[in-house]
C-alpha cells in the first residue's frame, strides 16, 4: 500500500512538473473594426465592415464593430484601445465599381485597405489591400476582404 501511494505521489508530482514546463497558451487577438470609409454607399461600407468581423472570426479570432469614427488608427488608436479592450484597431476604405453587362446584368470591383494599431505594442500595422471582380458586388467584397485579410499580422 505505501509503495501504491508513493508511485501515484511520484506520478501526480510527474504531471504537475510537465504542466508546469509546457508553454502557456497564447491569448487569441481580439480586433475592434471602425467604420469603414471610402466613396462607396453607405450601405456597401456597412456591409464591409461586417464582411471583415465575419471573416475574423472565422479564423478563430475575437472581432467586433466598432461605432467610433473611423481615421487614422495610429491617432485613434491609444484612446479606442483602452475603451475597447482589444488588442488591434482595424480602419477600413472600400471602393466598389459596379458596370452594367449586357450577358450577367452588371460587373462588380470591389478594393479594401486596411491599416491597423497594435494595440499592446502602440504601434501602426503595415497597410494592406485585397480586390476581387465578381458579377456579385458582396461576392467581390468578400473576396477582397479576406484578400486584404491575409496579410494582416494575427489574422
Amino acid at each position: 500500500m505505501q509503495h501504491t501511494l508513493r508511485a501515484l505521489a511520484l506520478g501526480l508530482t510527474a504531471i504537475v512538473l510537465a504542466a508546469a514546463s509546457a508553454p502557456a497558451a497564447q491569448p487569441v487577438p481580439s480586433f475592434a473594426v471602425l467604420l469603414t470609409r471610402g466613396n462607396a454607399s453607405a450601405g456597401h461600407r456597412s456591409y464591409t465592415g461586417a464582411a471583415i468581423v465575419k471573416a475574423l472570426r472565422a479564423r478563430g479570432f475575437i472581432a467586433d464593430a466598432l461605432d467610433d469614427p473611423s481615421g487614422d488608427p495610429a491617432i485613434l488608436g491609444p484612446a479606442t484601445c483602452a475603451s475597447a479592450g482589444v488588442s488591434v484597431l482595424l480602419d477600413s476604405t472600400v471602393a466598389i465599381d459596379i458596370q452594367p453587362d449586357r450577358e450577367i446584368n452588371q460587373w462588380a470591383t470591389a478594393k479594401v485597405d486596411l491599416a491597423g494599431y497594435n494595440c499592446i505594442t502602440g504601434r501602426p500595422l503595415e497597410a494592406t489591400s485585397g480586390s476581387a471582380a465578381s458579377y456579385n458586388w458582396n461576392w467581390a467584397v468578400d473576396q477582397a476582404v479576406a484578400a486584404a485579410i491575409k496579410h494582416v499580422p494575427h489574422a
